[in-house]
């Protein structure tokens, strides 16, 4: 139970670092390309039905996800909502028309490209 405690402190101090370098300007970006179709998903309070935003691109993607990771933030420090338990990840269509989650070159998430933090 402990070890939760400590993974959603360092998920909310993410969060607090996304929020600010939103705010400072600092978008998160990559120089990996991908050809095949794009959409982020999230899920806004688990559980329910994600939401669905298609993209053109990596960068879209990672701004799109950091922008709605720190928009639920705000609404908990505001006291907007009393909680949240969100998620969100990228996916990408694979012949047939299926979507899967989108893995890069060396099988790196979309969370994986995002080092905005470090900066």
């Amino acid at each position: 139970m402990k070890e939760s405690y400590i993974e959603l402190g360092k998920q909310r101090r993410a969060a607090v670092v996304c929020y600010e370098n939103l705010l400072k300007g600092k978008i998160p970006q990559t120089d990996i390309q991908e050809t095949r179709p794009l959409k982020v998903y999230w899920y806004p309070q688990v559980p329910c039905e994600p939401f669905y935003q298609p993209v053109r691109n990596l960068n879209e993607a990672l701004l799109l996800l950091r922008a709605l990771a720190s928009y639920d933030f705000f609404q908990l420090g505001h006291k907007i909502k009393p909680d949240y338990s969100n998620a969100g990840g990228l996916m990408v269509q694979v012949q047939g028309g299926d979507w899967e989650d989108w893995e890069g070159p060396e099988g790196e998430t979309i969370d994986e490209l995002d080092t905005t933090e470090q900066q």
